[in-house]
């Protein structure tokens, strides 16, 4: 439907002969009342021959797909002097569809059997198709062989052999048509012979869970269909291929197979000769590896370690450590360091079960600790009255930032002084920043500044450019300021250094919190006309040359346990430095002596322990220390622990046992105890506990426990005791959630999955993810709605366990909502919105955090500023959207209309809504609501909050405004 306002006018001098057409053309054919609008003249003169302004609605009938074009205006057959002359105006233009759109069908075409010999009848089913906005009306099937059927579930006999395509086509309520087809084979006499015994079967084991099987393939009179696979004499699968791999079986675990062809008739051969193949032992975690190995970080910054393992058999295998550091700052557990303070090298550590992996990472202070030009802000500067000479004049000291008074771009800003004319003595204000230092660093600060003051300070009041480092004045030569100037009372232009640009090193500072003020001090002002102005742009504040990092100390000894007199064999040389070199070792072995260089050695002459101390220097004069203990016996000890008792194996899962025993005694101290699974030792244990893991599933493990001491004596092994591991989880019941939902078209859902396995416990698992239509969805389960209908089918498969659930899509969810409480959300504000007005001076827009009906809220102010006249001021906020099908859309929202109460009664205020540049309003009217003037004076004129729905009809695809 088509519908719009026109007027049709013609100067008065046109003759009878002579005439005027509105006309109008859809994809260059004329539509209308008679193809057009016509107005004659008569050459008579006088005013104007006019149609005066018309209302008209066409209906253009059903368009088919595709791209159209609408033309709309004018024409005029003869004109004969200069005074004759034609106009047309069209306003209010509205097309719209008519009705609601169709959505077409879903043909769905299915057969009982595809194959057979002649005279083969095959029973097809139609039944299935649907439509989602209404319902199939009609059936028509074509089966390819010249006949045809209007039933929904027919049959059909094939008397002649060929493949043929039966094909479904289904017309809805409305209409819209969709097809379907299957293909039908017909074979010529009935097939008797079955193929050929396959040959050559072959297992082998690829993994703990897989065996690959493979054959030579068999041969039939008409053609191998396929493939049965028979393990331990159970059918377990088909396939088309002369390949299978049978998985998700034991490990350790022998098995048989065999294979049988058969064909489309039916006729299976024998089953081929047996092969088997034990699988492989389950895949143990047996390497640990970290990458990088070394990293160095600054302060702030981030590195990402990850962590990789192979199987015994040197496949990669997947692990989950947990990881930790020795400092620096934090790891997170999927590896990924942050750096907070500078030293190292940290160690950063990987543990996986048993398995345990390592990494080092140095942590260094940022070149520049302070590096801004203020051109977006203050830069993480706060500003401090009487920040210098202990002043106390809070009110004649201002600190702002500035987006144009730098040097170039922003700059910080300090104004003293002014303000009155009473006598201020001192005033000063800073900007202050505070910094921290992870080691002793020597620092570097680089800066612009301008320090202006007025003409009329007189020579004993000065101005000073003033920088401090923890409280303490910082200053060029021999002076504690930056630059100072003094008055000379003459008036004139204003006193100034211009921009300067200065560097001060301020030598090393310690380890800790530091603050930066900068900024400026007047000892003296006596007039209202006295004021100081400190301008700050372009700082650096940077370390002088390159860190020295903190070298990292590790003590060792040969043997750390001896009888008197006992010599110990000491090494440094595990100790480094990671931005240098180490050059001093010094050793105090805790008995009053002490040696340096990297491997000493030392007698000791009395019993005890003793605490031996190393600490190493670099080439930066940095120092780190590392410590042993040494014991040292009046005599050898030759006595063995007692035997542990009281063993006991309890299985955890299918991978772990935990071990625990009573301790064992010792005429010294028990140093250990050693761990022996099957006869053969695996681990050691401070503790009397252990737990094993990285087992077998379902599989028993003998266990006993010995127990040694400092000097190497090691008593009996403990009796033994067993435990069986549990079975591997399997995955049994799998569901998707949610289970049934709807959404709008170009929204998003996350689906996701609970699975339990055989004990009821919770399972990891990575279905496979698919969707039959409504739009696609990704390999982690999330939905992306794109066409309207439904319910759609959402399918995940892990492990040959299938769940399920549905989605449907509509056009009906708010295509925007807002209540304008947290900003415009969307909203921009336009000048001259309406009406072709032109006059963006006066008319605004903002948005009002309390100026809505509860809330926030969008205002536009039209008017004010001045007396002059001005004819038409619109504003007004716009949001654009976007719909992928067609759809019926309306709009509701609150608005107040209030006006000034000095409007005369021909001066009216309005509130407008346009769609895609088409006022809608209250009929007959093409505004919202109107406030005319009265020229009273008094209060407001106003609405007061009104509420508002319009249905816009049905919107076609595409963008809208």
């Amino acid at each position: 439907m088509l519908s719009f306002r026109y007027l049709v006018s013609q100067t008065p001098h046109y003759e009878s002969h002579e005439y005027s057409e509105l006309l109008l053309s859809l994809d260059g054919e004329l539509v209308g009342e008679n193809a057009g609008i016509r107005v004659y003249g008569n050459g008579n003169g006088g005013p104007d021959e006019t149609t005066g302004w018309q209302s008209l609605e066409i209906n253009l009938g059903t368009l088919a797909i595709g791209s159209h074009t609408l033309t709309i205006g004018g024409y005029n057959n003869l004109k004969t002097a200069t005074n004759e002359s034609t106009r047309i105006l069209i306003d209010d233009l509205l097309m719209r569809a008519s009705g609601v759109l169709n959505i077409a069908p879903n043909a769905v075409a299915t057969v009982d059997q595809n194959s057979g010999v002649v005279s083969f009848s095959a029973n097809f089913t139609g039944s299935n198709s649907s439509d989602p906005d209404g319902v199939i009306a009609a059936w028509s099937w074509d089966f390819g062989d010249g006949s045809s059927s209007s039933e929904a579930d027919p049959s059909h006999s094939y008397t002649a052999a060929g493949s043929y395509t039966a094909t479904l086509t289904v017309t809805d309520d409305v209409g819209a048509t969709d097809s379907a087809s299957v293909v039908i084979t017909v074979a010529d006499l009935p097939d008797t012979s079955a193929p050929s015994i396959p040959q050559s079967l072959l297992a082998n084991a690829t993994g703990a869970t897989t065996i690959d099987l493979s054959w030579q393939a068999a041969s039939d009179n008409v053609a191998v269909t396929g493939y049965r696979i028979f393990r331990d004499g159970s059918e377990i699968a088909t396939t088309t291929a002369t390949s299978f791999q049978d998985s998700g079986l034991g490990a350790s675990t022998s098995y048989s197979y065999a294979v049988s062809a058969y064909d489309a008739a039916g006729n299976e051969s024998g089953r081929s000769s047996a092969d088997s193949a034990t699988t492989l032992d389950a895949a143990v975690l047996s390497s640990l590896n970290l990458t990088p190995s070394a990293a160095q970080v600054e302060v702030g910054g981030s590195q990402q370690f990850t962590a990789t393992g192979e199987d015994q058999y040197g496949n990669p295998i997947l692990v989950a450590p947990v990881w930790s550091v020795s400092g620096g700052g934090s790891i997170s557990q999927s590896g990924l360091f942050s750096a907070t303070s500078v030293g190292g090298p940290f160690t950063i550590t990987a543990v996986n079960g048993a398995l345990s992996a390592t990494a080092s990472v140095s942590v260094a202070l940022p070149s520049n600790i302070i590096d801004t030009h203020f051109d977006g802000d203050a830069s993480g500067f706060s500003y401090l009255d009487d920040a210098f000479r202990g002043t106390t004049q809070p009110g004649y000291a201002d600190g702002s930032w500035s987006a144009d008074q730098g040097f170039s771009g922003g700059a910080l800003q300090v104004i003293l002084g002014g303000i009155d004319s009473r006598d201020i003595v001192g005033m000063s204000g800073g900007w202050q920043r505070n910094f921290s230092l992870g080691v002793p660093t020597e620092l570097v600060l680089s800066f612009r500044y301008q320090l202006s003051q007025s003409p009329h300070y007189e020579s004993n009041e000065q101005s000073q450019m003033l920088l401090s480092i923890d409280g303490v004045l910082v200053g060029l030569s021999s002076d504690d300021f930056i630059a100072q100037i003094a008055g000379n009372g003459n008036g004139g232009p204003d006193e100034t250094t211009g921009w300067q640009s200065v560097e001060i090193n301020l030598g090393s500072l310690p380890t800790g919190e530091h603050s930066l003020i900068i900024g400026g001090h007047n000892n003296l002002k006596t007039s209202a006309n006295e004021s100081t102005r400190i301008l700050i742009d372009d700082l650096q504040l940077r370390s002088a040359g390159v860190i020295n990092l903190v070298p990292n100390a590790v003590a060792r000894v040969i043997e750390s346990t001896g009888v008197v007199p006992f010599t110990a064999v000491f090494d440094a040389n595990g100790s480094n430095d990671p931005n240098g070199s180490i050059v001093d070792y010094s050793w105090d072995f805790g008995d009053g002596n002490s040696a340096t260089g990297a491997t000493p050695s030392h007698i000791y002459t009395s019993a005890g322990t003793y605490t031996v101390t190393l600490t190493v220097t670099d080439d930066g004069g940095a120092t780190a220390s590392d410590s042993l203990s040494i014991e040292v016996s009046e005599t050898l000890d030759e006595e063995a622990p007692s035997v542990p008792q009281s063993l006991s194996a309890t299985s955890v899962d299918s991978t772990s046992i935990n071990l625990a025993w009573q301790s064992s005694t010792d005429n010294v101290a028990v140093t250990g105890y050693r761990i022996f699974r099957d006869g053969t030792e695996i681990a050691t244990s401070e503790s009397p506990s252990f737990q094993d893991n990285g087992l077998d599933s379902a599989t028993a493990y003998s266990y006993q426990v010995s127990a040694f001491d400092a000097w190497g004596n090691e008593s009996e092994r403990s009796d033994a005791t067993s435990a069986t591991t549990g079975e591997a989880p399997l995955l049994t019941s799998m569901s998707v959630n949610p289970t049934g939902v709807t959404i709008g078209v170009g929204n998003s859902l996350q689906f996701t999955i609970d699975s339990q396995d055989q004990f009821g416990n919770p399972i990891e698992v990575t279905p496979v993810w698919s969707i039959n239509a409504g739009g696609s969805i990704s390999e982690t389960g999330l939905f992306t709605a794109v066409s309207v209908g439904g319910p759609f089918t959402v399918r995940a498969e892990a492990d040959g366990i299938v769940a399920t659930a549905t989605v449907s899509v509509n056009q009906s969810l708010p295509l925007f909502q807002e209540g304008f409480d947290s900003g415009a959300n969307g909203f921009v504000y336009l000048d001259d919105a309406f009406r072709g007005t032109t006059q963006p001076d006066y008319a605004d827009g903002r948005w009002q955090a309390n100026g809505g009906f509860s809330g926030a809220g969008l205002e536009v102010i039209l008017g004010g500023i001045d007396t002059i006249d001005t004819f038409g001021q619109s504003g007004g906020w716009q949001h654009n959207f976007n719909l992928a099908e067609p759809a019926e859309v309306s709009l509701s929202f609150r608005y107040n209309l209030s006006q000034s109460p000095h409007y005369e009664a021909n001066e009216q205020s309005q509130m407008l809504v346009s769609l895609d540049g088409v006022l809608f309003g209250l009929d007959p009217n093409d505004y919202i609501a109107q406030l005319a003037g009265n020229g009273n004076g008094g209060q407001d004129e106003t609405t007061g909050w009104q509420l508002f729905e319009v249905n816009f009809g049905t919107l076609p695809a595409g963008d809208h405004s």
